[in-house]
């Protein structure tokens, strides 16, 4: 059938097909290394404090990564971040039920 030569072709250019390659904190989305960047810190941060260690942990192209970062924060689909103050962020999991509501 047509197409069919074509599919996957790109897929893992450039790494062994033996071998699967884990993926690196280079290679995460930066909301998932903001995750992580939380996880670490144990408490609540200011946007700009995550954004300073998501770009150490990880490559970044863009001109306004603050506003990214935030703007990823805000929008996380699985809603692990909550904002417990004015451009400050925790994890949901860490249970800040009554400082979201004093954020607002």
């Amino acid at each position: 059938m047509k197409g069919d030569k074509d599919k996957g072709r790109y897929k893992n250019v450039g790494l062994d097909p033996k071998k699967e390659q884990p993926a690196t904190v280079q290679d995460l989305p930066h909301r998932e290394v903001a995750y992580q960047v939380l996880k670490d810190h144990g408490k609540p941060m200011h946007y700009k404090e995550i954004t300073a260690e998501v770009l150490k942990r990880s490559k970044s192209t863009g001109t306004t990564p603050q506003n990214s970062i935030f703007s990823r924060l805000i929008t996380d689909t699985q809603k692990r971040f909550v904002k417990t103050a004015k451009g400050t962020f925790g994890l949901t999991e860490w249970n800040f039920k009554e400082a979201e509501k004093n954020a607002k």
